[in-house]
């Protein structure tokens, strides 16, 4: 119920009144004006992918974190890269705003992303439950594959919308298509 009502709150304002992130800061972390974007990759992804200058959104500030999956029993293997941006001040249009989120997206891709997404604060599953709409439905406002294409539905000055349920079901069958199972063996053998 909680999570109802939290997705009726954020839905009925508008795109830069409802995204935000947990930033970390001197003693913690503080909630703030922001979006979460996040890519997947197949495999190993150690090293930070470069994402591109977003000085256009005018001043931000950047945190990246790494999220891995493996699980020998399952066959999973594969790596989720997510930048929380601190966004000070929304004085940008919406062309704007759509730009940047497309050219992020698509950087990420050329590094051997499979997909990118942004979604609402606490909106995440992991594979295999990624994009699927039971878990997922009413949390992720932008995505790009280079097979299904970009699709935004947060817009500067509008209210949030969010993926429709088929939208997300076209990214999860990405994922789906693309996350074949690795033999506990062939994942050792990396590492020798």
């Amino acid at each position: 119920m909680f999570f109802e009502n939290k997705k009726k709150y954020v839905l009925d304002r508008k795109t830069e009144e409802s995204l935000k992130v947990f930033f970390p800061v001197e003693g913690g972390h503080e909630e703030v004006n922001g979006i979460t974007l996040y890519g997947l990759w197949k495999g190993l992804c150690l090293d930070e992918p470069k994402i591109p200058e977003i000085k256009q959104l005018g001043e931000t500030d950047c945190s990246s974190s790494r999220l891995w999956g493996y699980d020998p029993d399952k066959g999973t293997d594969w790596n989720i890269w997510l930048w929380d941006i601190w966004i000070k001040d929304w004085d940008f249009n919406d062309s704007t705003w759509v730009e940047t989120l497309k050219s992020f997206f698509v950087l990420l891709e050329e590094q051997g992303a499979l997909v990118s997404w942004s979604a609402l604060d606490s909106v995440h599953s992991d594979p295999p439950g990624l994009f699927d709409p039971a878990s997922m439905s009413c949390g992720v406002h932008a995505a790009y594959s280079k097979d299904t294409g970009f699709i935004v539905k947060s817009h500067i000055g509008k209210n949030l919308e969010v993926l429709t349920d088929d939208e997300m079901l076209l990214y999860k069958k990405v994922l789906d298509d693309n996350l074949p199972l690795i033999k506990k063996e062939e994942y050792e053998a990396l590492f020798k």
